[in-house]
This record gives C-alpha cells, sequence and structure tokens, in this order.
C-alpha cells in the first residue's frame, strides 16, 4: 500500500504512486481472503475506501489518473464502484441495521445516495458492451470489471441492458472459432484479453437464486424497498456456505419487468415499511409469477425501531386480492422449519411466526412480520465479525437460518442456468375440442379431489405441443365415468389427493370403456398422496377383478423414444422429509420412473388399458417446484406425462 497522498492504494514496485488497477485487485484479493477466513486489518480496508472516493470524479465516474486529467472511463469506474462496494461491505459502511450491547436496532434513518450510486449512474449513462466506455481499448479489461459490478450490485440490467446475456453473445461472436482464444484490441495481448474474457464467462455465469424486487414508483419513498441494503447478499452468502457453491442475487425492478424477467429469481424478496402501493399491471405480473413457479418472500421491516404496519396491512389485501386466500399461519410441523437446517422454534422472536399462502401442493408465498432482512444486514457470511451479546447473536443466526430455509424450501435448490431461457407455460387457447386430429385429455370425476390442480393438465398439453409438435388441445374438460361421449376419447385423466370411491354403475361404465371401447387411463398421484394411490388400485381391482396390476419395468420401452417422446430411464425424484421436526433436508434420488400398469387379458393377448404414477406429476406440472411433495422434479414430471401418454395412443 503507497503513502502520501495516495495512501490506501497500491503501486508497483517502482514506488512511482498508487496504481487504480493494481489498487482494485489488491482488494479482490482481500475480499477473497476474508471469504476463507483470512483477518484483514481494519486500518488497510478504511484506507482503502478512502482512497477510492477521492478518485471519484465530479461526474460519478472514475478515470486512470485524475493529475493528468482525462473523463472518467467504464473500466475506472467498474473498477471503483467494486472496489467502494467490498471496502464498505468489510467496513459495514452505511450501514442501516446494527446491533448494540443486547439490542438490534434497525431503521436508523433513510439512506441517501452514495458514492456506489452515483457510479452506477454514470455507467447507467454511459453503458455499453461494445467498447470500454469513453475509454481507448481495454475492452476485455472493462467486461471483466463490469461482471463485477454486476455481481456485487445485483443489477441484473444496466440502462435497461442484460449486460451478461450481452456481453456473453459479442463474446461468442468474436471468438476465434478454430483455436479458441479471444482477439486483442491491441491495448493488451491475446493471452490477457482471453483469460479476461474467460473471467466475464465463468463468474458471471453463477445461477440467481435470490432476488429484491424494486417497486418504487413516483412518490414513493425512494429507498422503502431497499432499507437494509446487503441483506440479501449476505443471506445469499449464508445459502453459499450451507449449499457449497457459488451463487448469485438480482434486483429486478417491477416496473419495466415481464414475468419472463421475474421468473429470472426463483424467489422474489419483497420488503418495506410504508403501504405497498402496484399498478394492475404489476399485481397480474406478480400473479402470473407465482402461478409459474415463482415464490414471493415478504417482510415487513416492522419492530427495532422500525414501523412496518402500513406495508403488513397492504401486503396482507395483496395477497388475499391475488390468490383469493388470507395468508395464513405456518404450522409447527411445516417443513419450512427445517427445510436445510433445523430452526428452534422457542428462540424465536416474541410473538413473531411466518404465515404463508398456498398455490397447489405447496406454500408459494411466506410473509414475515419482522424485518429479518435487518438481521441478515448485520449478520455477514465472512470475514471479521463484531462480538455480540448470546441473544442477540442467536436471534441473527436464527434469522439466518430461517432466510436459508424459505429459500431452500422455495427452490429445493434446483435453480436454473443463468442464461437458460425461462419457459413460460400458457396453455394454447386457438385449438379446439372440435378441431380435427386434436387430442383431448378429459380428467375422470370422482370425490377425491379430481380437479384440485386445475392447471396441471392444460400445462402438460401444452410442453407436449411445443416438445413432440402434437396437436393438442389445452380447454380443461371433466367428464364422468358415466357419460356417454366418455367412449369418444382415446384415454381420459384421473388423478387426485384424498380417497374416494366409484358407484357400481361408474364402475360398470369405466369396465366398458377400457374393455369394449378400447379407452386407456392414465393417471398420478397429487402430491404422492398414499390415500388415493391406494383407492385408485382398489378401484381398478373392483372395475377389472381378472387383470394384473405390477410395476413398469425399469427396461420398458415406454421409458426411451420408441414412442416418440423422451429418453426417460433416469429422472430425478424429490423425497422431503417424513417428520420436519427432524430437521432433515430435502432428498433427491435419481433412477427409472416409478409406474405402475393395469394389465387385461383380451381372450387372445395381454393389454395394457392404465398408466398409473403413485408420485406425483400435476403438481410439479403446476407449480413446478412442488418441493413438499414426494414426485418428480418439473422437467421429468413433463416428460413422464407425455410418455405415458404417448405410449397410450399407440395401444
Amino acid at each position: 500500500m503507497t503513502g502520501g497522498r495516495d495512501f490506501g492504494g497500491w503501486d508497483y514496485p517502482r514506488g512511482i504512486g498508487s496504481d487504480p488497477s493494481n489498487s482494485q485487485f489488491a482488494l479482490l484479493g482481500l475480499w477473497e481472503a476474508q471469504r476463507v477466513g483470512v483477518a484483514v486489518p481494519k486500518d488497510t480496508l478504511t484506507h482503502a475506501y478512502a482512497y477510492w472516493r477521492k478518485k471519484q470524479s465530479g461526474d460519478g465516474g472514475w478515470n486512470y489518473s485524475p493529475i493528468l486529467g482525462g473523463n472518467s472511463t467504464g473500466t475506472m469506474t467498474c473498477a471503483g464502484i467494486a472496489s467502494l462496494l467490498i471496502a464498505e461491505d468489510a467496513l459495514d459502511a452505511n450501514r442501516d441495521a446494527i446491533a448494540k450491547e443486547d439490542r438490534i436496532q434497525c431503521c436508523n434513518g433513510n439512506q441517501q445516495a452514495t458514492a456506489v450510486d452515483l457510479g452506477v449512474g454514470w455507467l447507467t449513462r454511459n453503458f455499453s458492451v461494445q467498447v470500454n466506455p469513453q475509454g481507448t481499448g481495454y475492452w476485455t479489461y472493462y467486461l471483466y470489471a463490469l461482471e463485477r459490478v454486476g455481481r456485487l450490485t445485483g443489477l441484473r440490467f444496466v440502462a435497461d441492458h442484460d449486460w451478461y446475456r450481452e456481453g456473453c453473445e459479442l463474446l461468442v461472436q468474436r471468438q476465434d472459432k478454430v483455436q479458441g482464444f479471444f482477439p486483442t484490441d491491441g491495448t493488451m495481448n491475446v493471452t490477457t484479453d482471453t483469460a479476461l474474457a474467460l473471467l466475464f464467462l465463468a463468474k458471471g455465469k453463477r445461477q440467481v437464486v435470490l432476488g429484491r424486487l424494486d417497486y418504487r414508483h413516483p412518490g414513493v419513498e425512494e429507498n422503502d424497498w431497499a432499507i437494509h441494503r446487503r441483506a440479501i447478499q449476505n443471506l445469499t452468502g449464508q445459502i453459499e456456505r450451507v449449499w457449497k457453491r457459488e451463487l448469485a442475487w438480482q434486483t429486478v425492478a417491477l416496473a419495466k419487468a415481464s414475468v419472463a424477467d421475474l421468473l429470472e429469481c426463483p424467489v422474489l424478496f419483497i420488503s418495506g415499511k410504508n403501504r405497498l402501493v402496484l399498478t394492475a399491471k404489476e399485481k397480474t405480473s406478480l400473479q402470473e409469477y407465482v402461478r409459474q413457479g415463482g415464490f414471493i418472500f415478504a417482510e415487513a421491516c416492522d419492530g427495532d425501531g422500525c414501523d412496518g404496519k402500513a406495508f403488513e396491512e397492504s401486503f396482507r389485501a395483496l395477497m388475499e386480492e391475488l390468490f383469493d386466500q388470507p395468508l395464513s399461519k405456518l404450522s409447527p410441523s411445516h417443513p419450512i422449519w427445517s427445510a436445510e437446517v433445523k430452526v428452534s422454534l422457542e428462540a424465536l422472536p416474541k410473538d413473531f411466526w411466518l404465515y404463508g399462502v398456498e398455490q397447489c401442493c405447496r406454500t408459494s408465498v411466506v410473509f414475515s412480520p419482522i424485518s429479518l432482512s435487518c438481521r441478515w444486514d448485520i449478520l455477514k457470511p465472512y470475514g471479521n465479525q463484531p462480538h455480540y451479546e448470546e441473544q442477540v447473536l442467536s436471534d441473527l443466526q436464527n434469522s439466518a437460518r430461517i432466510g436459508i430455509n424459505v429459500v431452500s424450501y422455495a427452490t429445493g435448490r434446483e435453480l436454473k442456468q443463468k442464461l437458460e431461457a425461462v419457459q413460460i407455460i400458457e396453455p394454447t387457447a386457438d385449438l379446439t375440442p372440435t378441431t380435427r386430429g386434436t387430442l383431448v385429455l378429459p380428467k375422470l370425476q370422482h370425490s377425491g379431489g379430481a380437479d384440485d390442480v386445475p392447471r396441471a393438465i392444460p400445462n402438460l398439453l401444452e410442453v407436449m405441443r411445443r416438445e413432440v409438435k402434437n396437436q393438442v388441445s389445452g380447454k380443461p374438460q371433466m367428464i364422468s365415468p358415466t357419460d356417454a361421449d366418455l367412449s369418444k376419447h382415446p384415454l381420459v385423466y384421473i388423478h387426485g389427493r384424498q380417497k374416494f370411491a366409484w358407484s357400481a354403475e361408474q364402475r360398470t361404465a369405466l369396465r366398458r370403456y377400457l374393455t369394449e371401447n378400447g379407452g386407456f387411463l392414465v393417471g398420478d398421484s397429487i402430491c404422492g398422496s398414499v390415500d388415493f394411490a391406494d383407492a385408485l388400485r382398489n378401484e381398478l381391482r373392483e372395475i377389472l377383478p381378472e387383470a394384473s396390476l405390477k410395476r413398469v419395468p425399469a427396461d420398458d420401452p415406454m421409458f426411451t423414444k420408441e414412442y416418440g417422446g423422451f429418453n426417460i430411464q433416469r429422472v430425478t425424484v424429490i423425497d422431503p422429509p417424513s417428520d420436519a421436526k427432524n430437521g432433515s433436508p430435502i432428498q433427491r434420488k435419481a433412477g427409472a420412473p416409478v409406474l405402475e400398469m393395469l394389465v387385461w387379458n383380451d381372450g387372445s393377448k395381454d393389454r395394457v388399458v392404465a398408466l398409473f404414477s403413485p408420485l406425483d406429476i400435476s403438481c410439479a406440472l403446476e407449480s413446478r417446484g412442488a418441493t413438499q411433495c414426494r414426485g418428480y422434479i418439473a422437467q421429468d414430471a413433463a416428460k413422464v406425462g407425455i410418455n405415458m401418454i404417448l405410449y397410450a395412443l399407440m395401444q
């Protein structure tokens, strides 16, 4: 570290004064050292922070040498932003939540625009991935610096540009297709340019686990949506330690975001003190986000110096408006208390609990009436840790466990790849049941929850239309076993989640459908319900007592592409713990699908007349993330369902 007027920066061995490039890499090294437990002297970080503040230009950016003059540049502005964030994080600078003695304090006044905000403002005004903004050369050096800014700030978009996706596309376009190197612009060399390009590609592709929702509107308090600015970064760090993998977080601006943009984040965190005000379009976007498999984790910034009652009241009303049900208190046996690490319910703050909204087979919204983000902001996942009283430390750690568990429950640790396109499933409305050659898949009526997951079959048929190009009708249709139109359908679907029994008349009609009309029954047990599975098995034995019900062998051709579907010889099954109180995390098992088939002999040969999965397919299709159900992960559920349908159509 240099002395004199540039104290806080790092220089070259020749001792000619500090160099901002050297200084940013020195801070990067110290940052990584802290992440693995190395103690870094506070004075070093304090001086480094002052160094970068002093170097900032009046326009909000940074240049290489203020003494020599020149405009702020993309390379140095990104270096300045990232360096300040690293130093702030290590020093707890600008932190709004603090712990003193035996109590936690939150909401200690509104944060003003910081040096980082001014730097991001410069980058937004001058943004480009094509060149180093306002600079001459050093393009890949700029991209690597941009990646650090995006990762440390959580910004997916800079000036409405998806910086990582656009940067990847440009790098792939410019890469030498034979030798694999990235060409130099002459300011460095091929080796250095290639190394920096690879750093951008590799570090920027970390999977997003969590997003903070920016719901600002004119007239809304500027920082109400992000009172505790480091909270999401710190929670992501805590999750990284438990999952043992590097992850990313993002900020999502609701006013500009499409549903696909929202779905880039498997969990959206919504926080505030004041009344939550959203437009009709924004409400619809959040509603569809949840229906497409997204998860909302919300809190009122209340207690410990915060007053968030207005936010809580408005959020509760919003959830009831969007999902036709109020927030309900989660039971002590809910898997969210032990999805990853066991939460001691006895150690929770007085009068605190979690509340949720159920959608299909999972809790899709979780709400905390006190500020968890305040506590995440205080408890750093790594680096220099201050001393806390035992009671305060217990509170902080329990709050971190709750955050980790909610995210683990919501995602099941299954995250999409950064550049993987979001799949919106919206059943096609243009093909009707009367269109020639169109597959219609009605559902059989019964008293065991026959329509508990109404979007599952339309979603399944939409995936089938996309992936195997079949003409299908996603129009929901229920049909009784005694309906005269049953014979018009080559196959019908059945699912449910409770015990049921058909009447003698209904059993006779179904026997006729399966044996005389050549019909076929396909189904699954919603959320892996044992009650429904046992009831269906009993009904099939009553309908066809001479038939045999047995498991489909792992090497059966229906698990291959033979019938026009997918190779599903190895799929992933979610196996949630049977007792949430034990603190056992969700398990995953790989293997062949678990299917049962009803085989009936027509007098000349055996014929399969029914296929059934005792593991869940339906919830995975409807909520696309039902981690509390014993069943297939979403992408495998669709493939298993499609293969069952294609096999049935060939019989």
